[in-house]
Formats: C-alpha cells, sequence, structure tokens
C-alpha cells in the first residue's frame, strides 16, 4: 500500500466527522491586524500540518476552522469552517480586523451578440470591428517603443484559459487555477493522523479531482469566456484567426470562475497572485453589485504595485456600475455597439470611466469549440444556401445533413403539446426567436424528439453565442437564419406545404460574444498599448490619459459613456508628445500636465 493510500484509508475509516465537515464547510477570509500576528498563525498552522499535531494549531481560529491559503500581501487567511457560530466569533477578537464569507459572482453570460455576417477565421486572419473602433492599428505605428504592446504583460482573471490556442500560444507565459486549493505539505508520520478537522485542509487535495475530469491543466478554460477575453487583449498577429488591441503582450492567466460562478476568495487570490507576478494591467471581465472589502483592499495593493486594474461594468442595464469595477481605482468599462451607442445591456452611471466595443465581439475560444453553420433551404425540390450562423454548445455535424422542417412556432412547450407525437422524429423543429430563452425552446424541441433545430431572428440580421453554461454539447444542431428566410419557410409549413434543410455545423477556435465582459479587454488592450510605450506610467496617471483621450461625440453624455469611447491611437500621440517635449504624463487626474526636470 503506497503511502496516499494508507492516508486515504486512515481517513474514510477514522473521520465520517471530516466528511461531513467538507460537505457543508464554508470559506471565509480572516484578517488579521498586525503581520507579526498573522505570520505566527501561519507559521503554526502549516507546522500542525506538517507534523500531524494538529492541536497544537491556531491560537485564534480553534479547531473548528480549517486552514486553506494564506496571503502575505494582506495579512489574510483563508479558512473553511461548518460553524457559523465560531466563525461570528472571530468578528470580536481583538488580533482580528475583519472576517469576510466568500461569495459567488455569476459568471458572465456568454450573450447572443447580434451579427449581420460571420466569416470563419480559422485559416485567414481578421481585424475585429473593435481594433478600428479604438484606433489600435493607428496606435501601432505612432509608437516609437513597445509597437503593439510589445513588453506588457496582462493578468487576465476570469475562467481560465485554452494555452494551446492557435492565436495565444505565442502570448501565453503562465496561469494558475484559484478555485482548488493550494498543495500543503505531507504530513511525515501519516500513521499517526487522528482524522481531526484541521487535516481536512490536507486530505481535499486528493478528493477534489473529479475522475471524469478531462481538463489538461488545472486552470484550462471550459466556458470559453476567458480564452474569448484574452484573444481581443493579445490574440496573435500571426496571419490567422484574429487580431488582439495589443497583440504582443504577453498573458497570464487567473482562473477563478467555475460552474458555481466566480468566488470572491478566488478573485483577491488571483489579484494577489498578479501583484507577485508584477504584471503591468489586470483585466476582470466580472462582478457582482456588492462591494468586498478584501477585494477593495487588493486592487488598492495592486494600485500601489504600479498595476492598473480594469473591470467591466455591468451587464444588467441599470444605472449603477458593479463591483470590483465601482472600486476608486479601477478601469470602469462600459460597452458600445459598432454605431458607437450605449449597448442596452452596459450598466452606466456614476463612476464610469470609458466605453468599448461590447457587441459582435469575434475572439478565441478553446480549441475546437466554437461553431460556424451554413443552411440550404429547400420548398420546391431545390436548395438555396441561406445565411446563417451556430452556437456554441451546438452538436457538430458529420458532413452536411438534411431533413424536413416541422413548424414549432415559438417553441414553448404548447407549441410542441400542439404537435402530433412522433412527428418531429429524424426532422428538424423550425422556431421563432423570441418569448422565452434559446435554451428552454431547445430542451423543448430536444423532448419532443427534434433531431435539430433551426431558429429564425425575430429582427434583422443573426445572432450567436453559447447555449450551455459548461461548454458542453447539447446533443444536436441548431442554427439561426434569418428573419425574412424563417418567415417564409413558416408561411409555407403553416399552408401545409413542405419544406426541407441541409445544414452543416462545423468546429472552428472563435464566437462572437457581447457583454461589458468583451468592453473590458479592449480598454486592458489599450493601456497594455500604454504601458509598453512609456514603463514609467502609473495607474493614476493611465487613467487621466485613458480619460483625457477618449473619444467624445455630442450625444456621448458621462453618465452612459463615462468619458467617451477609448482611442489607442490618440493615447499614444499623447504619451510620444509628453516624450518629446520633456513632460511627465499628468501625475492626477486633472488632465494638466507637469513639466518634468531636464536633469
Amino acid at each position: 500500500m503506497t503511502k496516499a493510500n494508507r492516508i486515504i484509508g486512515l481517513f474514510i475509516a477514522t473521520s465520517s466527522c471530516v466528511l461531513s465537515l467538507q460537505a457543508n464547510a464554508e470559506r471565509y477570509m480572516v484578517k488579521m491586524r498586525s503581520n507579526a500576528t498573522f505570520k505566527q498563525e501561519v507559521a503554526a498552522l502549516k507546522d500542525a500540518i506538517r507534523t500531524g499535531r494538529f492541536q497544537a494549531g491556531s491560537r485564534i481560529l480553534g479547531d473548528r476552522v480549517r486552514y486553506v491559503d494564506s496571503l502575505a500581501h494582506s495579512n489574510l487567511l483563508i479558512v473553511d469552517s461548518d460553524d457559523a457560530a465560531t466563525v461570528a466569533g472571530l468578528q470580536f477578537n481583538p488580533e482580528v480586523e475583519y472576517v469576510e464569507q466568500e461569495r459567488w459572482i455569476k459568471i458572465p453570460n456568454l450573450g447572443l451578440a447580434a451579427k449581420s455576417q460571420f466569416v470563419s477565421v480559422n485559416a485567414a486572419e481578421e481585424m475585429p470591428w473593435g481594433l478600428g473602433a479604438v484606433h489600435a492599428q493607428n496606435a501601432w505605428t505612432k509608437a516609437t517603443q513597445g509597437a503593439r504592446g510589445a513588453g506588457a504583460r496582462v493578468a487576465v482573471i476570469d475562467s481560465g484559459i485554452d494555452r494551446a490556442h492557435i492565436d495565444l500560444a505565442d502570448r501565453f507565459e503562465r496561469g494558475e487555477d484559484f478555485l482548488s486549493k493550494p498543495k500543503l505539505e505531507e504530513p511525515s508520520l501519516p500513521e499517526q493522523l487522528d482524522g481531526s478537522r484541521l487535516f481536512a485542509s490536507f486530505i481535499d487535495d486528493i478528493f477534489v479531482q473529479d475522475p471524469s475530469d478531462t481538463t489538461p491543466y488545472p486552470y484550462f478554460d471550459r466556458m470559453g469566456h476567458g480564452t474569448h477575453v484574452a484573444g481581443t487583449i493579445a490574440a496573435s498577429q500571426n496571419g490567422r484567426g484574429v487580431v488582439g488591441v495589443a497583440p504582443e503582450a504577453k498573458i497570464l492567466a487567473g482562473r477563478v470562475c467555475g460552474f458555481l460562478g466566480c468566488s470572491t476568495v478566488g478573485i483577491v487570490r488571483a489579484i494577489d497572485w498578479a501583484i507577485t507576478q508584477r504584471v503591468d494591467v489586470i483585466n476582470m471581465s466580472l462582478g457582482g453589485p456588492f462591494p468586498s472589502r478584501a477585494q477593495l483592499e487588493a486592487t488598492e495593493r495592486a494600485e500601489a504595485a504600479g498595476i492598473t486594474v480594469v473591470a467591466a461594468s455591468g451587464n444588467d442595464g441599470s444605472s449603477s456600475i458593479g463591483y470590483p469595477a465601482g472600486f476608486p481605482t479601477v478601469v470602469s468599462v462600459g460597452a458600445v455597439t459598432p454605431a458607437l451607442q450605449r449597448a442596452s445591456f452596459s450598466q452606466h452611471g456614476t463612476g464610469l470611466t470609458i466605453t468599448a466595443p461590447g457587441t459582435e465581439v469575434n475572439s478565441s475560444v478553446p480549441t475546437g469549440t466554437g461553431r460556424t453553420g451554413r443552411v440550404w433551404t429547400s420548398t420546391d425540390g431545390s436548395d438555396s444556401e441561406v445565411a446563417a450562423t451556430s452556437f456554441l454548445g451546438s452538436n457538430a455535424t458529420s458532413g452536411i445533413v438534411g431533413a424536413d422542417l416541422v413548424h414549432a412556432k415559438l417553441g414553448t412547450k404548447e407549441d410542441f403539446m400542439a404537435i402530433k407525437s412522433g412527428a418531429l422524429s429524424g426532422k428538424f423543429a423550425l422556431i421563432q426567436r423570441g418569448v422565452i430563452p434559446f435554451v428552454e425552446k431547445i430542451e423543448n424541441a430536444i423532448a419532443a424528439g427534434a433531431a435539430g433545430v433551426v431558429i429564425y431572428n425575430n429582427d434583422a440580421g443573426l445572432a450567436s453565442g453559447a447555449l450551455t453554461e459548461d461548454g458542453s454539447d447539447i446533443g444536436i444542431p441548431v442554427l439561426m437564419i434569418e428573419q425574412r428566410v424563417g418567415e417564409a419557410l413558416a408561411a409555407k409549413l403553416v399552408v401545409g406545404d413542405a419544406a426541407s434543410v441541409r445544414v452543416q455545423v462545423s468546429p472552428t477556435d472563435f464566437a462572437s460574444f457581447q457583454g461589458t465582459s468583451m468592453a473590458s479587454p479592449h480598454v486592458a488592450g489599450v493601456v497594455a498599448l500604454m504601458k509598453a510605450a512609456n514603463r514609467a506610467l502609473t495607474p493614476e496617471q493611465i487613467r487621466t490619459i485613458l480619460k483625457m483621450t477618449a473619444d467624445k461625440a455630442a450625444y456621448m453624455n458621462e453618465f452612459e459613456y463615462g468619458s467617451g469611447l477609448s482611442n489607442a491611437e490618440r493615447a499614444i500621440e499623447f504619451i510620444e508628445s509628453t516624450r518629446q517635449n520633456n513632460w511627465n504624463a499628468p501625475n492626477d487626474e486633472s488632465g494638466t500636465p507637469n513639466l518634468a526636470s531636464s536633469h
């Protein structure tokens, strides 16, 4: 029997109470008032775990609290406990500054992105429209150093990354997973372990891995969100796929978002990690409605370390900014459409810094998870190819697949109940967009036995996005066609005429999404260009220059657009002019440059 097997066997035999604790435990951040106390606690806890002398652990936490991790920059202990009373009592300990429970922020939805034309970009390189909107290409030609972001490093705190993606492999530097527990030292005498609660911190690492999890590394992006964000920032200009705003910047990836959402504890851990890595920019395309003291302090530590933090304002359309975007030192980013109008979902209001492209944003997704679609329709025996899209989560087809159409109206349960039982077997449901979410329409179609779904839009153009939150396939092909085409097919079916389709859904490495999640990385890319052009710029100076140089049309009021639309070209021109005229960048947010010493 191996040492690990002995440990597992002893744990199962002697500590059913620990399993109960694990099942019901909550995670907390406990901040010590003094660095000396913090160091003493960490040393005692680690020594207790290493030696198996669990009763010699923390004098402050007690034996109902398990040590998980420590953050040296902030005097924070990360702990687990199933004893709410014990944790509540810590708030009154004079050596504890505060206790904050872990919260799970909803993972930003990869929203449906309207787009009039879709082109597969696996082979031919595409400059997404957002690059032109923020004048990135012009900025590349204006920089006398660090053109295209060379030398800048950006931490993407998100759902992870596909580090092997064709557009990110040469941009990726390193990654970490902040959802799992850190590895702790193995006890030196496993035979003497008594199954105490403190030992659960160590044993969790044995049980934490799901046997069915085949992801290649812990920070692999299973959702697509982090990889999409990373591509907008720094997708390589390599003749394939898409190009990022700063295509020579480096990407570091911290995974804090999983199927439960984004962990507030994970976010704090990831920010501290980014500080130790000495990155130039942190992008957080995530957020929630409530501030976190630990996150606020983490962003302040990043500011003090010279790191500019950029975050999405939020997607509920309200006139308030989410957090961490709402913290004072964070660049908060709202979204605009290709018409440079505020996107309806973009949160806005007091504290919004700037806006950037946030709809129809084409970028990288984990290799092979994107989908392109082709549709040929027939009502008279002759095929006609029509504009079409598919969705992440749609099942890819093996070649071109043909099927008759059955009109399912809006795809509600009632609409499918009105269709004769078995009538959808081997056929595709034709469904109009609207009233209920896509996923409900598709679930209803699958329950009715449909072999596939063709959705026709309820507005001009097409849409794309994700059907599942975990990146999994739903098992049938799903495509979208334009409103006029779908209405014509529906009219034929309503009067009893036959209509059929042939479809093809092919894997791709790219997808088009919308959200302030897509706007934030445009600005993070602009900041990377600025830092590459002048390494000495402070975060405060970066914010000032972003605001001073933004494009602001007459209709762009501050409440909805902040300082306007981010303009990389003007930002780099300003940086270059201050260099040529022996000026420092502004040292406050008034917009007034200061003359530098000539010495």
